[in-house]
């Protein structure tokens, strides 16, 4: 098996593996879910849109959790943006996709904004929690005085 120098900067070694995996795991998960849900047929999702749930609201929250999970499942700065970018760009081939499967579904500029905005959200908010959390160096802390 193979380890990456995940180094969140604000748990013991044993504990960001942990979180790294559940982040691994969980963007794998939910990758599949969002490629399953975008490309079943146009009936199908009526029945499960009963709920009255927000289209884009939807998109939005499975795009940012889709990034969410993406930045804390790679090791560097660069595949982190690598990434998200990788998650946008998929989540427009996706649209494109369903214009192109028939079974009475289609694109539409608006999911694909609102994908953007997960991903951008998700993205910035892992970025906020790294930093948040992460200690701050003893030279700056203003400890060992």
């Amino acid at each position: 098996m193979v380890y990456l120098n995940f180094d969140l900067g604000f748990l013991p070694p044993p504990y960001e593996r942990f979180i790294v995996r559940g982040a691994q795991a969980g963007f794998a998960l939910i990758f599949l879910i969002i490629t399953i849900v975008s490309l079943i047929p146009g009936g199908t999702m009526d029945a499960l849109n009963s709920w009255e749930v927000n289209d884009k609201l939807g998109h939005f929250v499975a795009y940012g959790t889709l990034a969410l999970c993406g930045m804390f499942a790679v090791s560097t700065r660069r595949v982190r943006l690598a990434v998200c970018g990788a998650i946008a760009l998929y989540g427009g081939f996706l649209e494109v996709m369903q214009s192109y499967v028939g079974w009475d579904r289609q694109g539409s500029w608006g999911d694909i904004v609102a994908d953007l905005a997960g991903v951008l959200f998700g993205g910035l908010l892992a970025l906020v929690v790294v930093h948040v959390l992460r200690p701050l160096p003893d030279h700056l802390s203003g400890e060992g005085h």
